[in-house]
């Protein structure tokens, strides 16, 4: 039954996206050396240097080749925050080959929330190196 309204949940949500109303803004996304993930708010979004905090409303993996939410965390305002370029605590150990939609909520102090989203993957290259892609290029391999 969870899963049918997690599966309701995600389905209208894509339904919303294709109709152009939410923008999903793309985080930074580098692989840390201990092979996971950081994904973290650009900085772009402290142009002036202000040292901005963003609190962090919510976060959200899924694994798309098996359509399971695999992590889901809401925090109450006020609770989490970071700054730009400051890793997001996922809480979550990925695994290599297994693609990934990241998904969080932010909001500025005074702002609007806005949705950040991305598509990652973790390979092991022919020389035995971490390789993280996203966007299209997860589909390479």
């Amino acid at each position: 039954m969870k899963q049918k309204i997690i599966l309701c949940i995600l389905l209208n949500f894509v339904l919303i996206m294709l109709a152009g109303c939410i923008r999903i803004n793309d985080p930074d996304v580098v692989l840390k050396d201990n092979s996971q993930p950081c994904i973290s708010i650009p900085s772009t979004e402290d142009m002036l240097k202000e040292n901005k905090q963003f609190n962090i409303t919510g976060t959200g993996i899924y694994e798309t080749s098996t359509d399971t939410y695999l992590s889901k965390k809401d925090y109450p305002k006020e609770q989490y925050n970071v700054k730009t370029q400051e890793c997001i605590d996922f809480d979550y150990d990925f695994q290599d080959g297994i693609i990934y939609d990241i998904i969080f909520t932010s909001a500025e102090k005074g702002g609007s929330e806005k949705i950040w989203g991305a598509t990652i993957r973790i390979i092991k290259n022919e020389d035995g190196n971490t390789q993280l892609l996203t966007g299209n290029r997860v589909l390479i391999n």
